[in-house]
């Protein structure tokens, strides 16, 4: 069965549109790797800080168990 002018004018219109379609799915992907990129950064990020946090926090408490020592220490001496 021939085409006749209306079939090709559809035909290379659908192809455009697929050819746009494909255009922006390569963009999406883009997109979704750098997010995945920026979530994989922010990870490590997360796991840098929750250490540092923790090591603060212990410097904190034995900063403070000292304190509370010296107090009950002085506090015997009758200063």
């Amino acid at each position: 069965m021939p085409m006749d002018s209306n079939d090709k004018e559809r035909l290379i219109r659908l192809e455009e549109r697929v050819a746009a379609l494909q255009d922006d799915i390569r963009g999406i992907n883009d997109t979704l790797n750098e997010i995945k990129r920026n979530i994989h950064n922010n990870e490590l990020l997360v796991s840098n800080n929750t250490l540092t946090i923790g090591k603060g926090e212990r410097m904190f408490w034995i900063f403070m168990s000292g304190v509370v020592g010296l107090v009950i220490w002085a506090l015997k001496q009758g200063v």
